[in-house]
C-alpha cells in the first residue's frame, strides 16, 4: 500500500498499462507527476513578464528529443505559465510508425503535435528523425 506517489513519464506503453496505474492510485493520499519546469529560475522569471490573460504561442522545433515522452512537460508549462487548460490536442501530423526510443523497449513518434488552450494559447511540438535533421545539417554546412 502505498500513500503518496510521484510518477515519471514515460507512464506506460498501453492503455491498459494506463488504466493499472489508475486504479493503484484510487486509495493514494497524493499523487503528483514530475514536471520540474515550474521551479526552473528561468521558467519563473518568464512567467512573471506574462500578462494574465494574454496567452503565448509557444513552438520547439527539434530532431533527437523524444516528442511522446516530453510532451507533458510543455504542455503543463503552457499551462502553468498562463493559468489556461489544456482543450485539444491535434496528432494527425504524427508519423504512422514508432521508431525505438533511446531506451530499450520503449517507443518514439516522428512529426508534429498541436495543443490548443481555452484562452487561446497554442503549443506546437515537432520532432524530425535523425535522417532528416542531418540532410538539414549539411544543407546547411
Amino acid at each position: 500500500s502505498v500513500n503518496y506517489w510521484v510518477l515519471e513519464k514515460v507512464l506506460a506503453q498501453s492503455k491498459s498499462q494506463l488504466m493499472s496505474i489508475n486504479d493503484y492510485l484510487q486509495s493514494a493520499k497524493g499523487v503528483w507527476v514530475n514536471t520540474p519546469r515550474r521551479i526552473m529560475v528561468w521558467h519563473n522569471h518568464l512567467k512573471k513578464m506574462l500578462l494574465p490573460g494574454s496567452g503565448i504561442q509557444l513552438e520547439r522545433v527539434v530532431s533527437d528529443w523524444g516528442l511522446a515522452c516530453n510532451s507533458i512537460h510543455f504542455i503543463d508549462l503552457v499551462v502553468w505559465l498562463t493559468g489556461e487548460q489544456l482543450v485539444s490536442i491535434d496528432v494527425s501530423s504524427l508519423t504512422n510508425s514508432w521508431h525505438e526510443s533511446k531506451r530499450s523497449g520503449f517507443y518514439e513518434v516522428f512529426g508534429t503535435l498541436e495543443a490548443s488552450f481555452s484562452l487561446g494559447s497554442k503549443l506546437r511540438l515537432c520532432q524530425f528523425g535523425r535522417a532528416l535533421s542531418r540532410m538539414l545539417y549539411q544543407g546547411f554546412s
